[in-house]
């Protein structure tokens, strides 16, 4: 379900990641690639963690609405917050996987051999599926824990 949706949003991050950010990354680096297999990576990782700290802080913000609203105790109630606050974690989360992504895709296609290089595409595209069906049966299994202790 929302898996989905994440993978429309990061094949429209990736399209537009190449002709905006490689020209400009090329003029500092003098790469053609812009930035390397590694700094890729790294950038990744970097926003993954960038993205746990801002949905920390957005997770600290709705406790605290709850709490000023007395809504702790509701699970079925509306939260008053702005819909907004998820902007910042969706954007820095799907360009971590645009990231990841397009790094993946080049190095199949660049380190593999040349009767090989559909083989390597189609193991990314199998990996990314099952993580997939592997988020989506966690969600399914958190929420029904939580209708059992809800009641």
């Amino acid at each position: 379900m929302t898996s989905r949706s994440r993978w429309n949003r990061n094949l429209l991050l990736c399209s537009n990641l190449q002709p905006s950010f490689h020209p400009i990354v090329r003029k500092f680096t003098g790469q053609r690639s812009g930035i390397t297999f590694g700094q890729r990576i790294r950038a990744s990782l970097v926003l993954s963690v960038l993205n746990m700290v801002v949905s920390s802080f957005v997770e600290t913000k709705r406790i605290g609405v709850c709490i000023q609203h007395n809504l702790i105790e509701n699970p079925k109630a509306y939260v008053p917050i702005s819909i907004w606050w998820l902007l910042p974690h969706y954007v820095i989360s799907d360009t971590s996987d645009a990231l990841t992504v397009i790094e993946f895709q080049e190095f199949y296609y660049n380190q593999m051999p040349e009767g090989m290089r559909s083989l390597g595409a189609a193991t990314l595209y199998v990996v990314f599926g099952l993580r997939s069906f592997v988020n989506d049966g966690i969600i399914v299994c958190c929420s029904c824990n939580q209708l059992k202790i809800w009641g």
